[in-house]
């Protein structure tokens, strides 16, 4: 038997087995100094953190999930922007490592100020990829920096510091101007990476290749869409989405090459994340009121056709509340998480909302975790930090125990049922099925996707049909007193029954000669199952054939009647000397000795036989006679007599050596016994005269004979 398991997903893809790296996010450092620790499994809220950052913020942990740094990016500067913080990146002692006043990193409030990972073929480096926000001249530009800060990087040495890290360069305006969109995709290697922005005419994209040998010559893309904002990559890195006004492109991604392919336009005006198995894009509309959480299968034929609404973004709140959903953030929990921002009441609060489910369809928590209220001094934030999404691609789902039992062997002509066990789930069966339960006829492997909640489960059984079969062939006649062989198969042990009539029950063709009309059952057996079936011999009558005469002796050239009776039609073989051949009363002249057979055949078709022997005596035109005799009562030559195969007309008379007649043959006796005038003759020479009709002519034969005593 196939061992068989249960499994959160059975198909884990080359590319997840390459890009997952949870641990590098477990701890989120984001908003007014709030952190999330995901290393239990669950998020745990704290306020642990020095980060301050409206929008756009980034952390990474080490492979145990403990935190190295974190950063919101860049800044702006204080005075002229009323206060706001500068950028900072922040150890894992929230001390600061390196302090970007207002005039290097990103912007303070740009949708994704900044992202962070590994640098590439160096141990123990990482590359802090920043990005300018389009408010970079409120109050007035830096000088020298016009247009911003555009895509700049730092490079952090975690082997300095005793080990928590030092800023050791710093390259800015690596791409001027660009705002906003800050996304890394982790390349199909494992170990290079991707950046993505917006081009500086905010039409297209401009994809950087991250290697060993540094960020190098970008290739452009410009589909014709004016884009701004997010830019998120799905955990596979098949797909980008990419904020487009009041809708988003979905464009096709290749990480092995980096080529962008053409977008759908979907019909989505918040915010986006995709499922950390890539099968959905969630979303949320924006507006006054309940927000609707929505999303689109990717596996759709028809993608913005396939848009969902799954819930209102809190529903708690109400609909007359003022809602402001922040940015989706993929979590290591598989869960999709937004900041929604509630006024009302005079303060503002801000809530962290979860997706769950999000592999499996999604589902919209509430109430949300409450994270912060915030006075009329304090900081209103919308981001979580951003992250290469391969690190979190994950294709499970939660288990559920789905067992369909052992595997099982059919017998034909028999149906299983196959059941998933876990009731109100939906299923999907490898036969297309929904239903909890199917019914089976036919071997093969049979499996059932079992999704209730966030939960999924997959088990497979393999039903194999027993190698057992019988078929007694097709019924047949046979006649009386013959027999006939049965055309039957069979697999497994068998048998026949009933034994009587038949030459062997354990030879699947055996011969079948029953006295009467009879059933006969072949039952075989193999693997637990017995199958049977049955052929029906009916048994004709046969009928008696009669030839005469039975054995008879003519001479050559004579002929003799024959007669068959006893049936319909006749048959003589061999024809050779037969006046017909299909008569019952053929006349035979045979030259040689012949015996006919005759088949009588009767109206059932059985047929019978029976033999004529006709003797053909070559001697028959010979008159011959033995030259002695020996009468002395014992049997052996006690009689003396001319020889003639066949007797018509034979005469002879047998005289002493003086003349004196002693004997005269009368017809059809045995012979001269030797006496005359009732006594022993004596023993002495003897003539003798004879003549018989032979082959149509008298011949006449004298000669002498002997006897002794």
């Amino acid at each position: 038997m196939q061992q068989k398991i249960t499994v959160l997903a059975l198909a884990i893809s080359l590319a997840t087995a390459l890009s997952a790296q949870k641990e590098w996010a477990y701890q989120w450092h984001f908003g007014d100094r709030l952190a999330l620790d995901f290393s239990s499994g669950a998020p745990v809220l704290s306020t642990n953190s020095e980060m301050q950052t409206a929008e756009g913020c980034a952390s990474i942990s080490d492979d145990a999930g403990n935190l190295l740094f974190y950063t919101n990016g860049g800044g702006r500067d204080p005075i002229q922007s009323g206060g706001q913080p500068s950028g900072m990146i922040w150890n894992r002692l929230n001390e600061v490592m390196y302090d970007m006043s207002y005039t290097q990193g990103g912007g303070w409030s740009a949708a994704q100020s900044s992202v962070i990972f590994p640098r590439p073929g160096v141990p123990d480096e990482y590359y802090v990829f920043t990005m300018e926000e389009a408010e970079f001249d409120i109050g007035g530009s830096v000088p020298s920096q016009p247009q911003g800060r555009g895509l700049s990087f730092f490079v952090v040495e975690m082997n300095l510091n005793g080990g928590l890290g030092h800023v050791g360069i710093y390259n800015e305006g690596v791409y001027i101007p660009t705002y906003e969109g800050l996304c890394a995709v982790r390349h199909a290697n494992g170990t290079d990476y991707w950046i993505i922005v917006h081009q500086s005419d905010a039409n297209g994209l401009a994809v950087f290749p991250v290697t060993e040998n540094g960020i190098t010559e970008p290739a452009f893309y410009d589909f014709g869409l004016e884009n701004g904002g997010v830019i998120k990559s799905s955990p596979d890195g098949q797909w980008l989405a990419v904020g487009s006004g009041n809708a988003w492109g979905l464009y096709s991604f290749d990480w092995s090459t980096g080529e962008v392919g053409s977008p759908q336009l979907l019909d989505v005006n918040g915010q986006v994340e995709f499922s950390a198995n890539s099968r959905y894009l969630y979303g949320t509309t924006t507006g006054f009121g309940v927000r609707d959480v929505i999303r689109f299968d990717l596996q759709a034929a028809d993608i913005p056709g396939s848009r969902t609404t799954i819930g209102a973004s809190p529903e708690f709140i109400g609909a007359d509340a003022y809602l402001f959903p922040g940015y989706f953030q993929l979590g290591p929990d598989r869960n999709i998480y937004f900041c929604t921002v509630y006024s009302g009441g005079g303060n503002q609060k801000v809530y962290l909302s979860t997706i769950s489910c999000a592999n499996t369809g999604g589902v919209l928590e509430s109430p949300p975790l409450f994270l912060k209220e915030i006075d009329e001094s304090g900081l209103v934030f919308l981001g979580l930090p951003n992250f290469p999404a391969q690190w979190l691609a994950d294709d499970a789902a939660d288990p559920l125990p789905v067992n369909l039992g052992p595997d099982a062997v059919l017998c034909p002509g028999e149906t299983f049922f196959l059941d998933a066990g876990i009731i109100d789930a939906a299923y999907l069966w490898s036969t297309g099925d929904t239903t909890r339960q199917i019914e089976v006829s036919e071997g093969g492997a049979y499996s059932v996707t079992v999704t209730a909640g966030c939960g999924q489960g997959i088990d497979t059984i393999n039903i194999s049909l027993a190698d057992v079969a019988a078929d007694a062939g097709p019924d047949v006649e046979v006649c009386a007193g013959s027999s006939v062989q049965l055309e039957a198969s069979a697999n497994g042990n068998f048998f026949w029954q009933p034994a009587e009539g038949l030459s062997d029950p354990e030879d699947i063709t055996p011969l079948a000669s029953p006295a009467e009309d009879t059933f006969y059952i072949l039952t075989a057996e193999a693997e637990g199952c017995v199958v049977t079936d049955t052929v029906f011999v009916s048994v004709l009558p046969s009928p008696t054939a009669l030839a005469e005469p039975a054995d008879t002796t003519i001479a050559p050239g004579e002929s003799v009647g024959l007669l068959a009776t006893g049936g319909a039609a006749y048959s003589w073989s061999p024809s050779t000397g037969l006046s017909c051949s299909d008569c019952p009363n053929p006349v035979a002249s045979p030259e040689t000795t012949t015996a006919y057979v005759v088949t009588v055949s009767n109206a059932e078709g059985c047929t019978a036989i029976d033999t004529a022997l006709v003797n053909v005596n070559e001697l028959a035109c010979i008159l011959a006679a033995p030259n002695a005799f020996t009468p002395n009562a014992d049997g052996i030559n006690d009689f003396f007599k001319p020889i003639v195969a066949v007797e018509k007309e034979l005469q002879f008379t047998i005289f002493n050596r003086w003349g004196q007649q002693v004997y005269e043959y009368e017809p059809e006796s045995e012979g001269w016994d030797g006496t005359f005038e009732g006594k022993p003759a004596p023993s002495d020479v003897y003539f003798f005269v004879a003549t018989a009709l032979l082959c149509g002519e008298e011949q006449v034969k004298r000669g002498d004979v002997s006897l002794l005593r």
